[in-house]
């Protein structure tokens, strides 16, 4: 009996039955299945090369890999998912995808009938959770360990196990990865046919005891750019060396010199000519580390190990050429080779790898230039390492807490343009600042950043004060999860910025709970991440101690980036910017679009102010609520180049503070603006939406004849 495993081809080997898809894939292809409609069989959609072998692989809902989107593929028992590559000669191909079965294959129950002769590359995952490949020369292996010898993590039913392949179409080999730990590397392809040099189908297959369900499948021409995990501790990514090397390589780099006395020197590699009557000496510095060296000598190879080495040649006879090499580990190790990880880093050259050992270290430290922290052995013994102070990141730098937990103290501060990469472990971060153009990725990791747990990749926008960007709309913040104190500006891993630090979460004056409060003349901003909504929500309580002055309105600049600007005034009304009044004024909003009193917001009361933006190609419109009373429809929006909502942003005038408490962007009709208020039978919210206007259906009934 056997329910599940993937191949993946070098030449399309498909039964006739299957139903095939009208349009081949062209690589790279990335697949999350999004977009399309629960239950919508794979065989009929007609694109991106996927094809099933019936109509009861489909599109579905129920179970999903949850870390990115709603809909995933189910496969059931004894069916066929497969996509067709648009044939081309390549180097490297990588293929990426989750995979989720209600049961594994039993042990010894594939057996060679099982291998596709057509496919370059096989696997499933057996019952006791262990990965399944299939080696040409040593039959199926089953890989409980990595390729370190640590026991492989199992990976039971109902999981959602990651595997990635790197077929290398060169030397015909493949390297397997399972959530992002290299399994096996130079595998050769089951099909090693000289004129297999194309990708060309990759294929899932359930079995007949089980359903098996596929999710993000990704495949690319080069190495998945979060895969970053370094097992052999060498200072270079597993998937990197795969990707240049074809195997986990020992080593990485060549730096430094050796010096000659009386002859120059090489530097690293090199040769150089030693005179008749000479006595010279070879010397690697003391100060440095070098894992491996050589010096050959009219044919003898002397070989040094770790720091200082002296290689005397005297009383040379005859001329002689002397060729050097040596490999430099770039690690540096504190406290053995440095008492400080300041004085590690101050004598780390880029790229360099600082392993601490366990413990707690006084200071702030700055990390650049490249530089990998870990908080480990290089045995992979698991490290809980303290740093006391706060941590300022540069580009291209590498935070990383191997089994271990990493705790800084103080503030952790990624600069503009910066990188900050938590991996393998647990990061506790007291609070994270992310300056214009910084990334931070959590990977194969938990990072705790003010008593919040997050994984994924956080970024920064470039627009409305750079603030970090959430992953996608919806986006909903009620500021409950912060203690009362918390500064907005470190709270960028929630999308949120702030133009000073005393904008903060507050209990003193709140709709419900804690809310944020903005002090006289200050900023708060949120920027979106660019969706495919052209139809968005967005809604916020606001209370504020001083409304602004009918005089003071000319004073308030048209803001370029936005497509809708409002206020309160001093009578307590809400006023919007309507870029159709007398060439774009002011407009207070009275009445509501049935005529009625729109209602008041006093100051230091609490009022909700819902809009829908709705984008199109050369302008959009803008719908406005007051406490979920439609106070102006069809406002046109101040930029009409703008196809889609980017985010929301909060001015705090020069007269007193200004609160803000339930956030909400969303690309559904919020729940609290149902109604129907002029009584034709369909929601206001939904006459809007569909049609642009609550007042364009009578009461009653339209006949039309034609």
């Amino acid at each position: 009996m056997k329910t599940i495993w993937i191949r993946l081809a070098g030449v399309a080997a498909l039964a006739p039955s299957l139903a095939m898809a009208f349009t081949l894939s062209e690589l790279p292809l990335v697949e999350t299945f999004e977009g399309h409609t629960n239950g919508t069989p794979l065989s009929v959609l007609g694109t991106n090369g996927w094809g099933a072998s019936s109509e009861s692989v489909v599109i579905q809902t129920g179970v999903v890999w949850q870390v990115l989107g709603s809909n995933a593929v189910a496969v059931p028992s004894s069916a066929v998912a497969t996509n067709l590559v648009n044939g081309r000669a390549v180097t490297n191909v990588w293929t990426d995808c989750y995979l989720y079965e209600s049961q594994h294959i039993p042990a010894g129950s594939v057996g060679t009938d099982a291998v596709d002769t057509n496919a370059t590359f096989q696997m499933y995952f057996e019952m006791n959770g262990y990965p399944v490949v299939y080696h040409p020369e040593n039959g199926w292996l089953v890989c409980s360990n990595d390729y370190l010898g640590t026991n492989t993590a199992v990976f039971n039913t109902n999981t959602w196990p990651r595997i990635t392949v790197c077929e290398c179409y060169t030397s015909k080999t493949a390297a397997i990865f399972l959530n992002g730990h290299l399994l096996l590397d130079q595998v050769p392809f089951r099909n090693v046919d000289a004129a297999k040099t194309n990708f060309t189908q990759f294929r899932l297959e359930s079995g007949n005891a089980c359903t098996s369900y596929l999710d993000n499948v990704a495949i690319r021409l080069s190495r998945p750019e979060d895969l970053t995990l370094d097992l052999d501790n060498d200072g270079k990514v597993d998937a990197l060396e795969i990707e240049q090397y074809g195997n986990m390589t020992s080593w990485r780099r060549l730096t430094n010199t050796v010096s000659a006395t009386g002859s120059g020197s090489i530097n690293p590699t090199g040769t150089f000519t030693v005179v008749s009557g000479s006595n010279v000496t070879y010397t690697l510095a003391a100060s440095e580390a070098y894992v491996l060296g050589a010096v050959t000598n009219t044919g003898v190879t002397t070989l040094y190990g770790t720091k200082t080495a002296v290689y005397v040649d005297a009383n040379v006879t005859n001329d002689r050429t002397i060729t050097a090499a040596f490999v430099y580990d770039g690690i540096r190790y504190v406290p053995g080779d440095h008492t400080t990880i300041e004085g590690a880093l101050a004598a780390a050259q880029a790229g360099d790898r600082i392993v601490v050992s366990n413990g707690s270290y006084a200071g702030s430290i700055a990390l650049s230039n490249g530089v990998t922290l870990v908080g480990t052995n290089m045995t992979g013994t698991a490290t809980n390492l303290t740093i006391q102070g706060s941590v300022t990141v540069a580009t291209a730098t590498i935070v990383n807490a191997t089994s271990g937990v990493l705790t800084v103290t103080g503030d952790v501060t990624v600069a503009s343009g910066g990188l900050l990469v938590v991996s393998n472990g647990m990061v506790n971060l007291g609070a994270l600042s992310i300056a214009e153009g910084g990334t931070v990725q959590v990977v194969n990791a938990t990072a705790v950043i003010g008593g919040v747990t997050f994984t994924g990749t956080f970024k920064l926008g470039t627009t409305w004060d750079s603030q970090l960007v959430p992953a996608a709309i919806p986006f909903t913040d009620d500021f409950e999860r912060y203690a009362a104190g918390t500064r907005m500006n470190l709270m960028g891993y929630f999308g949120w910025g702030a133009s000073s630090s005393n904008i903060v979460v507050t209990d003193a004056h709140a709709e419900s709970g804690v809310a944020v409060e903005l002090p006289i003349q200050t900023v708060l901003s949120n920027v979106l991440e660019a969706t495919a909504f052209t139809s968005v929500w967005m809604q916020c309580s606001i209370s504020e101690v001083a409304h602004i002055p009918a005089a003071d309105a000319a004073l308030i600049e048209e803001d370029p980036e936005a497509s809708l600007m409002l206020y309160i005034n001093t009578d307590d009304r809400l006023v919007v910017y309507d870029p159709d009044l007398n060439g774009g004024g002011w407009h207070v909003c009275s009445n509501d679009i049935w005529g009625a009193s729109a209602g008041l917001l006093a100051t230091g009361t609490w009022g909700r102010i819902s809009a829908l933006l709705q984008y199109g190609d050369g302008g959009g419109r803008a719908f406005l609520f007051l406490n979920g009373r439609l106070v102006r429809e069809n406002i046109r929006l101040l930029n009409a180049a703008r196809t889609q909502a980017l985010g929301l942003r909060v001015d705090s005038g020069t007269a007193g503070s200004t609160y803000l408490d339930n956030v909400n962007i969303s690309a559904m009709v919020p729940a609290d603006l149902a109604g129907d208020r002029d009584g034709d039978g369909i929601e206001d919210t939904t006459e809007i939406d569909r049609y642009g206007s609550v007042l364009l259906w009578p009461r009653g009934s339209v006949f039309k004849i034609r």
